[in-house]
Order: C-alpha cells, then sequence, then structure tokens
C-alpha cells in the first residue's frame, strides 16, 4: 500500500513552494508557475485518489480532503495572481473575482457533496463570510432538490503566523452539523451556524491563544450529507478495554443528552443496569444531596467541554473533570481534557469517548506542519461516568499489580493514599491544565537523546516594525439585568476616550513614530492608522534594497566562516552556503544553510 505520510510531505512541500511563488508577487518567471501547477495537479490526483479508497480509515481520508483543500486555495491564488500580471501588462481587463468554488469528489457514506470555497481578495474574516453567504445558498438550494432534508457543517482554514516567525500555521474551526430543511430561511441558518460561531470561535482561539496574527483567510469547506434521523443520538459503544474493566458506567441515551445522563448515574448510582435510561428520567427534578436539584437550564446539547464551567457556576457544590483519550500507536491513553478549578462536596469524573476507528495518532499530528488543529467533522462524542478511576488507568502508568491511588488532575498514580493526598497539594496550586513532557529528541544519526533543542530559529531574527499600542477608558455607569448566567450584573463598563500607539523600526529610526488621539470612537482611529501603516509596510516589503556586490576581502571574510550564523551549527561539505541579506536595508549579514533557513525565517 501507499506510503501516506511520505505522499503528503511531498504535498507540503508543494504546498511551501506555492507560498514562495505568492510571496515573489509577480517576479516569478512563467516557467516556474507551469512547474508548480504540473506538481500540484499531480499531488492532488494522489490524494484524490486515496480519499476515495474505502481501505484508508475515515481520519486518514478527512486528513487528506482538508490538504486537498489548501492546495485548491493555493492554485486559485497563483492563477489569480498570473492573471492580474497580464491585466497590469495591458492584456485583459475583467471583473476580478473575490471567491471561486471548486467541488471535490470523494466516497464518504452519506455524503452528498463537498466543496471547497476559496478566498481570493478579502483581507477580513467578515467580509469573506458575506461572500461565502451566496455561494453557500446556492449550493444548498442544488442539494435540496434532490434531497428534502440535508445535514450540513463547514470547516474555516486561516493561516495564522507568530511574531519572529515567517512560517504560517494553518488553523482550523469546526462548526456544530444541523439539519436543514426545504423551508428552512438559509441567510438565518447560515448565520446562525456558520457566522456566529466562526466569528466567536476565531476571537477566542486570538484571545485564549495570544501572539498569533491573522495573515490569511483561506476558504471555507462546505460538507452537505444526506439527512439520517438515526444519527440524532450521541451515544457511542465503550472500547472492549475499558468494557472489560467495569470502571465505566455508560448510559444508553437516545438524545444528544450524555452529559446530564452521565451526571445523574454519578449522583444517583443505582446496582442493577445502570446503563438503561429510565432509571435516571425520575431524578432529573430529585434532590441529590437532600437540598438541592441538579440544574441543566442554559446548556446547548451535546455539551461542549467549554460549557462545563457554566454547569458547574449553575451548581456551586458539585465539581467535573473530563477525561478524554487520545491514540499512541495502537493504544489509546486516558489524558486530561478538563480540569475543575476547586474540587467540591460532589466530585465526577467523566469520560469523552468517540468511535475507536476516529482517532488520530498523536505521531501523525506532530508530523503534521499545518493540520493540527484540524476538526475532522461531525465525529459523534459521548460522555460516560468513570466509576472507577483506579481501574481505567491500571496498566498505562504502570504494570504493578494491585490498587493505585490516581491523581485526578494530572492522573499520576502512587501506591497508598497518603502520598497521593500529599501530591494533590501541590498538584491543585500547579496543574490547572493538561501537562505534556517534552518528546524524545532523535538526532541526524538515529541516536536518541532527551535534551531539548532549539529550533525555531526565526524567533532569533528582529521584527522589523513593532506596534505598542493603549486606551484610555471612562467607567459609565449602567444598569444591566441579573440572569443565571450573569447572577450580579453589570454595574460599569469601559468607554474608550483616548488612544495612543508608538511604531518601533529596528533598521532605520526615521520610520519610527508616536501618535495620539483624544475624542469620539478612538477604536475607529487606531484602525484607520493601523491600515496606512500596513500599507506603508507593504510597500517598503515590494521595493526592497538590493544587495551591493562584496568586495573581494569581504567575499574572503564570508567564505572563510565555519559556523551557520543562524543555527550555529558547522557546515558540511554537502551543504549549499548562501549570503543572508536583510531585504528591507539590503545589509549582508552573513552565510547560512541556504535550504534550512529559507523556509524557516
Amino acid at each position: 500500500m501507499m506510503d501516506l505520510e511520505e505522499e503528503l510531505r511531498r504535498a507540503d512541500t508543494v504546498c511551501r513552494r506555492g507560498r514562495q511563488l505568492l510571496d515573489a508577487r509577480g517576479r516569478f518567471p512563467p516557467e516556474d508557475v507551469d512547474g508548480w501547477l504540473s506538481e500540484l495537479i499531480s499531488s492532488m490526483e494522489v490524494l484524490q485518489e486515496e480519499v476515495n479508497n474505502p481501505d484508508r480509515s475515515t481520519v486518514m481520508r478527512q486528513r487528506l480532503l482538508a490538504r486537498i483543500s489548501i492546495m485548491m486555495t493555493l492554485r486559485s491564488w497563483i492563477e489569480d495572481a498570473t492573471r492580474s500580471v497580464i491585466v497590469g501588462a495591458g492584456f485583459e481587463q475583467q471583473q476580478p473575482q473575490l471567491v471561486r468554488y471548486h467541488e471535490v469528489e470523494t466516497a464518504f457514506q452519506r455524503r452528498l457533496r463537498t466543496g471547497v470555497l476559496s478566498n481570493l481578495r478579502h483581507l477580513e474574516l467578515t467580509d469573506f463570510l458575506n461572500e461565502a453567504e451566496t455561494v453557500f445558498i446556492r449550493e444548498i438550494q442544488r442539494a435540496l432538490q434532490s434531497e428534502n432534508t440535508v445535514h450540513v457543517y463547514v470547516l474555516l482554514k486561516s493561516d495564522y503566523v507568530k511574531a519572529g516567525d515567517e512560517d504560517p500555521d494553518t488553523k482550523s474551526f469546526n462548526t456544530k452539523s444541523a439539519d436543514i430543511f426545504a423551508t428552512t430561511d438559509l441567510r438565518e441558518w447560515f448565520n446562525e451556524y456558520v457566522r456566529v460561531p466562526l466569528l466567536r470561535d476565531v476571537e477566542e482561539f486570538q484571545d485564549r491563544d495570544s501572539g498569533w496574527t491573522l495573515l490569511n483567510v483561506l476558504n471555507l469547506t462546505l460538507h452537505i450529507n444526506k439527512f439520517n434521523p438515526m444519527r440524532a443520538s450521541s451515544y457511542v459503544l465503550l472500547p472492549a478495554k475499558i468494557l472489560l474493566r467495569k470502571c465505566c458506567i455508560n448510559v444508553q441515551n437516545r438524545d444528544q443528552k450524555c452529559f446530564q445522563w452521565a451526571v445523574l448515574s454519578a449522583l444517583f448510582p443505582v446496582a442493577s443496569n445502570p446503563h438503561r435510561v429510565i432509571k435516571y428520567v425520575g431524578k432529573v427534578n430529585e434532590l441529590y444531596d437532600g437540598v438541592n436539584v441538579v440544574n441543566f437550564d442554559g446548556l446547548d446539547f451535546p455539551v461542549h467541554p467549554r460549557q462545563i464551567h457554566k454547569f458547574e457556576k449553575m451548581n456551586a457544590n458539585i465539581s467535573v473533570n473530563v477525561n478524554m483519550q487520545e491514540r499512541v500507536g495502537k493504544e489509546l491513553r486516558v489524558v486530561p481534557c478538563h480540569l475543575t478549578k476547586e474540587k467540591q462536596e460532589h466530585h465526577i469524573n467523566l469520560l469523552l469517548i468517540q468511535p475507536e476507528d476516529t482517532y488520530m495518532d498523536i505521531k501523525e499530528e506532530v508530523c503534521e506542519d499545518t493540520d493540527d488543529d484540524d476538526h475532522l467533522g461531525p465525529i459523534p462524542y459521548h460522555y460516560v461516568w468513570i466509576k472507577n478511576l483506579s481501574r481505567l488507568l491500571s496498566r498505562q502508568n504502570s504494570k504493578r499489580n494491585g490498587r493505585m491511588y490516581y491523581c485526578e488532575r494530572c492522573l499520576h498514580g502512587y501506591q497508598s493514599r497518603q502520598k497521593l493526598e500529599s501530591h494533590e497539594v501541590d498538584c491543585s496550586r500547579v496543574n490547572e491544565c493538561r501537562v505534556t513532557m517534552p518528546k524524545v529528541y532523535v538526532d541526524e544519526h538515529g541516536n536518541k537523546s532527551h535534551t531539548v533543542k532549539f529550533k525555531n530559529f526565526g524567533h532569533k531574527t528582529k521584527v522589523p516594525f513593532v506596534v505598542y499600542a493603549d486606551f484610555e477608558s471612562l467607567l459609565k455607569k449602567v444598569d444591566q439585568p441579573r440572569t443565571r448566567e450573569q447572577p450580579k450584573g453589570a454595574t460599569e463598563e469601559h468607554e474608550p476616550f483616548s488612544c495612543a500607539f508608538y511604531v518601533q523600526c529596528s533598521f532605520d529610526p526615521n520610520q519610527s513614530k508616536f501618535k495620539t488621539y483624544r475624542g469620539p470612537d478612538p477604536g475607529s482611529w487606531l484602525a484607520e492608522q493601523l491600515q496606512k501603516l500596513a500599507k506603508t509596510v507593504e510597500y517598503l516589503y515590494n521595493n526592497g534594497i538590493n544587495t551591493p556586490p562584496l568586495s573581494p576581502e569581504e567575499e574572503e571574510k564570508h567564505q572563510a566562516a565555519l559556523l551557520c550564523h543562524i543555527c550555529e551549527k558547522p557546515f558540511k561539505p554537502s551543504d549549499t552556503r548562501t549570503h543572508d541579506h536583510d531585504h528591507l536595508t539590503g545589509k549582508i549579514l552573513t552565510l547560512e544553510h541556504f535550504l534550512t533557513h529559507q523556509l524557516q525565517i
């Protein structure tokens, strides 16, 4: 069978080459474009054939499909850039395309249509979604001509970059799948299930993972499936190994409320048939501690792990930890997913499971440069109650026979309860999230090392421009009514009245400047100033200074260099040396490894 990992690496190389052509801004020769397009089409054909291969797992086929969508968008960008060059030369004149739609052939069960909507011109996500709405409605109407009801979800892909690292990283944002009927208002559906959740998730990602800057909005992949009324249940079978350990209670629900039934099974344990929903139906409004009733109001079912904080806030004496499984080779390991901030009187440990054939090996994910955060479509997830944590984790962290006492936060095991209690005092203060230890490093000779090595060489170079901005605000009195989500309500809000920013240029002090503004709507003023600055920076990048030729003395000095000034490793006889120079100043820095660092910096 074909080595798909090798083919995926080939596809990554083609994508990187396409991005380099785009960075050239039309200065690439036509034969380079033709050669790249030939490689792209060849790679896409191979991936497309494997997407339709029923012997491949669902997870692998989804990965291949995600890669094809990126390649389709890069092809559209290159073709659009080439067309722009021709128009600029006066050969033709036509209205530029803002988006481009391509259908992808797939062989997924119950899949009606998969389409990739590539973004060609829009810089803002909101503008792209507004343009995509028209194409979305058109394609859904086509599907409804043959089906009365369809099941739809979309996947947004965007390029992000971190400060000091010019190599982009592709992030994915998946929407919840939902049904569309013949009578559905498609504009309202798009706003509720696509526009609002995507804008929210993107904003949460940027707030949570600071340092990422949106570089490009790539595409929106539309997945239209046949309606399957039997899929309304979120019930998933336990993996065989967990089932044999008799450590979890898996309630066989026929609705999307598996979180509710898992919580009730923990609070109201029963001796016989604990997997039957009927055992807990009457417990929904029953006092679990003689005083309180479990409050599930306001939760969106199925419950996403990020809603559990809300559940804990509504039920002050209940705390919930959620674990999940990840595949490592042939084994499934239990890892933390959500950790409660404070353990309460009624503490519940849950396990979030999914069908066994949908787990992706984390070793495969580490190899990927662009799909680390890919969502794999509407995979059914299911909550079960962990009745016995020791049985669940047995043989995972230790081969010792006998009872082990496990920390409910870091899942580390101890042989006595006293040692566990001593550990929990520190663990509750330190481990507020999952702790991942560094992987074993394998050098170029195949030798294993436990030494952590620095490899983000792009962070060693100075950023040409840095912007520091700040707002000043007044506290304005407001009278917001109390709600269940905000029981205290809001009494004040910040109203900005001034703004200032400073631009620091690392290579030319004359480019550094400070500006301030005091008046109405300072946010709009700052946005306008940053747009002007972006155009100035873009002009400087597009009109860099050519590097002057080296004098014989400078050439001799550079050729005598023994180390690459970036990675500080010695040159090998087989290495290709190149002069590292500043594209903005034309200044020669020193020698570097050509292939390695041209792609990293």
